[in-house]
């Protein structure tokens, strides 16, 4: 992760996780940071039943946004599409000033931009098909701000202004087109399911078994499925020159 580079590490102890694990009925033998950065750290923790992952937030993190990701994952758990499961019953707790949980450690090999294939493409819009089923009339008690449209009218602002003459110009007139088509900046149509809202190839897992896991939800938020599928179906079917493969975009979307 780049921006591991811009803060300094979260250190994490067994001497730290004692008292924290303790009061889960959990006991750490050790303790490996995994990766760490501007937003969360997370650490593979091995304890007697098996190796799990510690998620630890910045202090300011909202404890409902916590909840609304281990909701989303709980009701992932019984369905065929495979993410992490919360651990000691997605129980919050603190870690030197911190809140955390406790997630399953889902083994095998992170995937890279290189692994993008024909196969990969399927693959990841057949996991991404069965996520949105298993949400299929998940209700969640917890809310995150939507996040949908004014993202991306915020992320366009911030573009433009980095460009200059023509080219600001030209992007401008294109996303107002855009927002025009789709009714404004504002949120449009009712919410209907959960956003993972990074669904890239990093965040996918390939597991020995050969099956593919989805990992990192802690962008998710209840919003329009839509743009998981734009999201995923740009990050599969767009060559690293920003050309789009029309295979791979019907692979994607046909899984």
């Amino acid at each position: 992760m780049e921006h591991d580079l811009l803060t300094a590490k979260l250190e994490v102890s067994l001497e730290d996780l004692a008292r924290p694990f303790g009061e889960m009925g959990l006991s750490p033998l050790s303790v490996h940071r995994i990766s760490g950065g501007l937003l969360n750290s997370n650490f593979r923790v091995q304890v007697a039943q098996g190796p799990i992952l510690l998620r630890v937030y910045p202090p300011s993190r909202d404890p409902g946004e916590i909840r609304f990701e281990t909701e989303a994952l709980d009701a992932l758990a019984a369905s065929p599409c495979r993410a992490p499961q919360t651990v000691a019953g997605g129980e919050i707790g603190e870690l030197n000033g911190r809140p955390f949980v406790l997630l399953e450690f889902i083994e095998g090999r992170p995937l890279r931009e290189e692994d993008i294939d024909d196969a990969l493409c399927a693959d990841a819009g057949r996991l991404l098909g069965t996520m949105h089923h298993a949400f299929d009339g998940f209700r969640p008690r917890e809310h995150k701000p939507r996040n949908d449209v004014v993202y991306i009218a915020e992320l366009a602002d911030r573009t433009a202004h980095t460009l200059n003459g023509p080219d600001a110009a030209a992007l401008r007139a294109a996303a107002e087109k855009v927002f025009g088509a789709v009714g404004g900046r504002c949120e449009w149509g009712p919410a209907d399911s959960v956003v993972h809202g990074d669904y890239y190839v990093e965040n996918l897992i390939r597991e020995p078994t050969g099956g593919l896991a989805v990992v990192d939800f802690d962008d998710a938020y209840y919003g329009t499925a839509a743009f998981d599928l734009a999201i995923g179906a740009m990050e599969f079917a767009t060559h690293p020159t920003q050309s789009l493969d029309p295979q791979r975009l019907d692979l994607f979307l046909e899984a």
